[in-house]
């Protein structure tokens, strides 16, 4: 299943905003047949050598507080999250262990998006362009077609998903495996899971901020709101209290602020005209003087 997966990720995006709108939801069905290997697979199971997606389950090891992670080495996946990485997720462990149940975690890295597509496809189209800083920049047809470039939107960066799960299992309650999304302490949402970036590969975006993201699954759409982002030494690095699906997005505009400034844009007509009308003048006075 997981190499058929990976095989899916090779699709084109077109065939899959397809057929989102003929009303076929074959991503969600993809993503909800992941949930459940998920949920019924083994304790320590690893799919690592695939080119698209890499998963690896863990048994919780509560008596160090050890729930591992997953890495994409730019090469290639692997579990040693200490390795130099373009993109890593880790639980924290000690939270973990305090979730009721909690036996396993389970991590997902998908290297695009091609699964995530909101209800408005037309809209996300439109609002996302992804940026490959290891060959030359180039924005997608879409993105050129973003004719409000004015308008705060969503957009995208390295196009990875990054994924964490802790699984809670009873024998005796029906489903006998269940996600744990959250770890509370005195009524407060513990920081659970890590998650990094490459700085080098991502790079710097001057007209927004950098925010991770998480998939609403009720919306279908990423969240409005973001986990908050620090920047530690070669990574932007982010901690979340819940665990679903993440990916790094930028909230911003198309183009420099300053050119949106409607102050500024009348400015540039009148010394536009100002300058076209000086022009002219000095034409005719040196037509005359001939």
């Amino acid at each position: 299943m997981s190499r058929l997966v990976d095989t899916m990720l090779e699709a084109p995006s077109e065939s899959y905003i397809h057929t989102h709108e003929a009303g076929i939801k074959t991503t969600k069905l993809i993503l909800d047949s992941v949930n459940r290997i998920i949920l019924n697979s083994p304790s320590d199971v690893s799919y690592l050598n695939g080119n698209n997606v890499a998963l690896l389950g863990k048994q919780l090891n509560c008596g160090i507080g050890d729930a591992g992670g997953l890495t994409y080495t730019g090469s290639g996946f692997s579990e040693d999250t200490s390795t130099k990485a373009k993109a890593s997720i880790s639980i924290d462990g000690n939270v973990a262990c305090q979730g009721q149940g909690s036996q396993r975690v389970f991590y997902t890295i998908y290297r695009n998006s091609k699964f995530f597509i909101g209800s408005n496809t037309k809209e996300t189209a439109k609002n996302h362009f992804f940026i490959n800083f290891d060959d030359e920049i180039t924005t997608t047809e879409t993105s050129e077609k973003n004719s409000k470039k004015c308008d705060p939107s969503l957009f995208g960066t390295d196009d990875s998903i990054l994924s964490g799960n802790v699984i809670s299992t009873n024998s005796s309650s029906s489903p006998a495996s269940t996600f744990i999304h959250s770890v509370e302490k005195e009524g407060k949402s513990q920081n659970i899971v890590k998650i990094k970036f490459d700085k080098k590969h991502i790079g710097v975006y001057l007209h927004g901020k950098l925010g991770i993201r998480w998939w609403d699954i009720a919306g279908n759409q990423w969240s409005s709101e973001a986990c908050k982002i620090e920047e530690n030494g070669d990574y932007y690095v982010s901690t979340c209290s819940h665990l679903t699906d993440f990916t790094l997005l930028v909230d911003g505009v198309n183009v420099d602020p300053i050119l949106c400034n409607k102050v500024l844009e009348i400015v540039n007509y009148i010394v536009s005209i100002g300058s076209m009308f000086s022009l002219l003048i000095l034409n005719v006075i040196y037509i005359i003087i001939l």
